[in-house]
């Protein structure tokens, strides 16, 4: 009931600037509904059979992870903004703790599952004796990662006008060098962003803890912001080439992403300010 009325206290004193942030965080919610949207339709090519339950990450981890991050994402907003310092303790602090180990574990696995589909990618082998794609009808094609169609009668003969063709022959799975290379690459790129996501929340752990103890200026907090300074220079990249291979989705995800831990970093900078004023008071009284 006490974490309900803080919260409520200070949603009531909402200005623009917050507001704009919420929707920035409502969106990325909406993101989570349109990649399972995508991975949903990717299942039904790639696990012929079904998805069983060890395959759920794998299949479905841009959900998965995305969704974890929007939870994540709330507890930092909580823990920066809405929650004063004085009640960041205590079994409050406990059950948002617990909460976040929760989500970095699912991250982690997640992060996992990003190197499995990179892994899948150097599976695909070259198909010998076969110039043309309408000897595999009936099979999958890939156009890139997570998209496919089947190939038919009316769509063989434009899909590709390669003559030499890579396949996982188990999973009737086809596609042309092109289309694999695109596939490899979007691939690698999904595992460089989850791992420089993985060193933003791992500075901003260390942020957290440091404004928490009022541990302000040291050697840790230099190294720390170097370290950030590098994982939203990878991101940036990353979502540079989403949007030059023409990945919407992942291009708008990944901006609404920097978007959203800009604000937390905007909350910490708020934060810190406002921790250097009771400092400087605390001096001045003694």
């Amino acid at each position: 009931y006490l974490f309900g009325f803080m919260v409520l206290s200070r949603f009531q004193k909402i200005s623009w600037f917050q507001l704009f942030k919420y929707i920035i965080y409502l969106l990325l919610a909406v993101n989570v509904y349109l990649f399972f949207n995508e991975e949903f339709s990717a299942t039904t090519f790639r696990f012929e059979h079904g998805v069983s339950l060890s395959e759920i990450i794998v299949a479905y981890s841009a959900t998965i992870d995305t969704a974890t991050w929007v939870v994540l994402l709330i507890i930092f907003e909580f823990e920066t903004y809405v929650i004063p310092d004085e009640n960041l303790k205590g079994k409050l602090m406990w059950f948002l703790n617990g909460m976040s180990i929760l989500c970095y574990i699912i991250i982690v696995y997640s992060f996992y599952a990003y190197i499995q589909k990179y892994l899948w990618t150097l599976d695909f082998q070259l198909l010998p004796d076969i110039n043309s794609i309408c000897n595999f009808k009936g099979q999958s094609w890939l156009l890139e990662l997570d998209f496919f169609e089947e190939i038919t009668n009316d769509n063989c003969a434009t899909l590709s006008s390669a003559t030499e063709f890579y396949g996982i022959p188990e999973q009737h799975i086809i596609t042309d060098q092109a289309s694999l290379q695109l596939t490899k690459n979007l691939a690698l790129n999904d595992v460089l962003n989850a791992a420089a996501w993985l060193l933003v929340v791992l500075v901003l752990e260390v942020d957290v803890w440091m404004q928490t103890y009022s541990i302000l200026k040291n050697k840790i907090y230099k190294l720390n912001y170097a370290l950030k300074i590098i994982a939203y220079s990878a991101l940036l990249l990353a979502a540079i080439y989403w949007g030059y291979t023409g990945k919407g989705l992942d291009f708008w995800d990944a901006f609404l992403w920097i978007v959203a831990f800009l604000f937390i970093e905007m909350n910490l900078f708020k934060w810190q300010h406002e921790k250097v004023e009771e400092l400087e008071k605390l001096s001045n009284t003694e």
